[in-house]
């Protein structure tokens, strides 16, 4: 979770009466976030509005969330997101919560989208620099304490595409191999001349075997890492009936894409060790 800090105003110390209002942005990114992590969050705003009920100050909360069929639901209950709230049978992609101090102007906006886009973000605003910096340590602590998202893919797309190029390749250069061909009558003088090469240094065939799987393999390589992303989002919001959970659902494909993209490339690097063609 990345945290930027963003101080709104100017320190004039010749101006005692000047009021500096200070914003306080948590980026939120790489997370699973469950229904009750969302209740977590939005009990902090509910129990600040009551606070200020009690203290006799004018303040308003709102929590909404949208759901896949395009329904949206709002309420000033924060129990909206309790465990025993009808979201529970719904597929929930996107909540927000807003609480108002009117008093100073004081606000906090809490904003959870699922997928790669969207302002995932606590924005906490206020007069007061020790409730704004209170209030945002505290809604951090609640939104460090997500589930991690797996974020290997997104991390480290070279390293991905590069193993998965190679598996896809090896698999082309399979097949290539045992379609039947009549061999040329005349081979060029270059081809005659690598041909000699890889016969005195057999590693350098396997390894120019390997070169040109990659260019081969790229593409379906690319296709395969951009389906990735989409079962690992930056955030994913897991609430609802597990069937609707469309990520975790399709988790269980990459078994196969692991299959056919890298277990032909292990495969064949074991082949090559055994031979003696590598090493």
């Amino acid at each position: 979770m990345r945290i930027n800090l963003i101080n709104v105003g100017l320190r004039n110390k010749g101006i005692s009466m000047t009021k500096i209002r200070e914003s306080r942005y948590t980026a939120i990114e790489n997370k699973i976030v469950t229904l009750d992590d969302i209740h977590h969050l939005s009990k902090i705003l509910s129990d600040e509005n009551i606070a200020c009920k009690k203290n006799e100050q004018r303040s308003s909360v709102s929590f909404t969330a949208r759901c896949v069929d395009n329904s949206s639901f709002e309420s000033e209950d924060s129990s909206i997101f309790d465990d025993k709230s009808f979201l529970s049978s719904k597929r929930v992609v996107s909540a927000s919560m807003t609480f108002h101090r009117y008093d100073d102007n004081s606000y906090i906006n809490i904003d959870l989208h699922h997928g790669d886009y969207g302002d995932n973000s606590i924005t906490v605003r206020g007069d007061d620099s020790t409730w704004v910096n209170g209030m945002t340590s505290k809604l951090s602590e609640v939104a460090g304490s997500f589930k991690p998202q797996n974020a290997f893919v997104r991390m480290h797309p070279v390293l991905i595409n590069t193993i998965l190029a190679l598996g896809y390749g090896t698999v082309f250069v399979w097949i290539v191999i045992l379609i039947p061909s009549s061999p040329p009558k005349e081979i060029p003088e270059w081809a005659r001349l690598l041909r000699e090469l890889f016969d005195q240094i057999p590693s350098l065939r396997t390894l120019f075997r390997y070169a040109i799987g990659i260019p081969v393999g790229i593409f379906p390589a690319s296709l395969t890492r951009s389906k990735f992303l989409e079962l690992w989002p930056k955030i994913e919001i897991q609430v609802g009936p597990e069937h609707l959970l469309i990520e975790k659902k399709r988790r269980k494909w990459l078994s196969v894409a692991i299959v056919s993209g890298i277990l032909p490339l292990v495969l064949s690097l074991i082949y090559d060790i055994i031979k003696g063609n590598l090493f």
